[in-house]
């Protein structure tokens, strides 16, 4: 029975493989295997057409890439660790991440409150690459969100909020995160 099963697989592979590679000529006419019947795509209904280059940037679009450029550097990645139970009630090792940008100099992130709630440990790591213990400082509204800071000899770029970047009531707003 085992050897069936090999025998009726080998075939089919087989067969699959011959079809595909030594179609004969008589055998292209038969409608959607017309496509097989030329390698070089003549008979072939499909064609291939070169990719061109990338277009010129229309004037929202480059608005969007200057603010996206000048977000980046504030903009931090976040990965909390915790521990909690399993079915079995054993400690298990729970890891998330999410986004968040850095407030001000003295270090504070600004981060939904899920993304640090119940976290043993912090780090942070900013838009080039380096990585920072954090601490849970405060929170600006109960489980909504949260703030983490970290040494203050690192040197920071905080991001500008709200009236600081002339937001106005009923704009289009853009988000940047990691």
């Amino acid at each position: 029975m085992k050897w069936r099963r090999v025998f009726l697989v080998v075939l089919l592979v087989g067969g699959f493989w011959f079809v595909t590679s030594h179609l004969p000529e008589g055998l292209g006419r038969l409608g959607s295997l017309g496509s097989f019947s030329d390698v070089s795509g003549s008979k072939s209904p499909l064609s291939l057409t070169e990719a061109h280059a990338a277009p010129n940037y229309d004037s929202e679009e480059q608005n969007n890439i200057a603010v996206y450029k000048k977000a980046l550097p504030s903009v931090v990645n976040i990965t909390s660790k915790s521990m909690t139970f399993n079915f079995f009630y054993g400690q298990v090792p729970q890891e998330g991440q999410g986004s968040g940008f850095i407030l001000d100099k003295a270090g504070h992130v600004l981060t939904n409150f899920h993304v640090i709630a119940d976290a043993n440990r912090i780090e942070v790591m900013t838009s080039d690459k380096h990585h920072y213990k954090a601490t849970i400082v405060g929170s600006v509204m109960p489980r909504t969100w949260r703030a983490a800071g970290w040494p203050s000899t690192v040197a920071l770029r905080p991001h500008a909020v709200g009236a600081e970047l002339g937001a106005q009531f009923d704009r289009s707003a853009r988000a940047a995160g990691p």
